[in-house]
């Protein structure tokens, strides 16, 4: 393995002068022909420098903590993918708790992460606050973002315009004739409608109220069959279907269609976040489509700014708007 000291002697320099030239810091005085001498030999001798010894000596570990709750989500691996990806770009690496247990909370995992004493946070429900419950006033000053809009002033965050993608989905299937709109909500211990408030707006503008299927406290396989049932024995039922994830849209879907309900005649279907496997059905699926890379990347570079300068007071937040794709699923004649 190639050295600082191995370079050094190459190119006949110190070799606190080669780590500075390397590390790009107080080095202007240096001339350009050593400069280049020594960046050349580096390239040559195919240099690597150690960035966990580097890390320890500033501090740092070069991680950035990712808390994930439900693994399995179809969302969640994209957000994961889409992280790592934009860590990558800045020398980073994801150190990542997964939180696999009902009753887990992500302020648990965050203890653990900051424990673990990584440079960052990105968490997905967590705000500033919570973190300096959980740490005390160096909660205040501790790099993070949260890739969700939440109520939190003082967290910066980047995150999707639910009422939006709630209205644009709702007000699309409207426009193709269906009326008797379901939103269906699995898992977690109360029903959130907040997340659909623009479905609910755009419906009640039509004196149209949405027949609302909440499974709490069920894994989203079976809070989906028992609402799927449900909806099944319902009169009249419902002629179209949104719900609180993809992954339990799809499981819906593939249990009423076993059923024999005629997907779109019958019951259309309607994605809030674009997973993959939506196109892939074989009636393919519309959906909100979400940039979730350019929201991960998006994300990474507050995070950035706020670890390489410190937390300054400036909190920045900003949405991301998903685009409607339009499918199979809810492509009928209006009625």
């Amino acid at each position: 393995m190639t050295t600082l000291a191995k370079i050094a002697e190459e190119t006949g320099v110190t070799v606190s002068l080669v780590s500075k030239v390397l590390n790009g810091k107080n080095n202007s005085w240096v001339s350009e022909a050593t400069k280049a001498r020594i960046l050349d030999t580096a390239e040559r001798l195919k240099y690597h420098p150690n960035t966990l010894a580097r890390g320890l000596a500033l501090g740092r570990t070069n991680e950035v903590g990712l808390s994930l709750a439900n693994p399995f989500s179809s969302y969640n691996v994209k957000i994961m993918q889409a992280v790592t990806s934009a860590c990558a770009q800045y020398g980073l690496d994801v150190a990542l708790y997964l939180i696999k247990m009902r009753g887990v909370k992500e302020t648990d995992i965050i203890r653990k992460l900051v424990a673990r004493r990584v440079d960052g946070l990105i968490t997905l429900i967590a705000g500033r606050r919570d973190l300096c419950r959980l740490i005390g006033p160096a909660g205040a000053t501790f790099p993070m973002v949260c890739l969700t809009m939440i109520p939190d002033p003082e967290t910066p965050s980047v995150g999707f315009d639910r009422y939006h993608d709630s209205w644009c989905a709702a007000n699309h299937l409207l426009e193709q004739g269906y009326r008797r709109i379901a939103y269906v909500n699995v898992g977690g211990n109360k029903p959130n409608l907040l997340k659909v408030s623009g479905m609910m707006d755009v419906l009640k503008k039509r004196n149209l109220t949405p027949m609302v299927y909440d499974a709490l406290d069920y894994d989203e396989l079976t809070g989906s069959t028992n609402v799927a049932e449900q909806i099944l024995e319902t009169k009249p039922r419902p002629d179209a279907i949104m719900a609180s994830s993809d992954d339990v849209l799809l499981n819906i879907y593939s249990f009423l269609k076993q059923k024999g309900i005629s997907i779109p005649g019958k019951m259309g279907f309607m994605g809030l976040m674009g997973v993959d496997e939506m196109e892939r059905t074989d009636i393919p699926i519309s959906t909100m489509q979400r940039p979730v890379q350019e929201m991960c990347e998006r994300g990474m570079e507050i995070l950035a700014e706020q670890m390489k300068n410190g937390v300054n007071g400036k909190v920045h937040q900003e949405n991301v708007k998903a685009k409607l794709i339009v499918r199979s699923s809810t492509m009928r004649k209006k009625t």
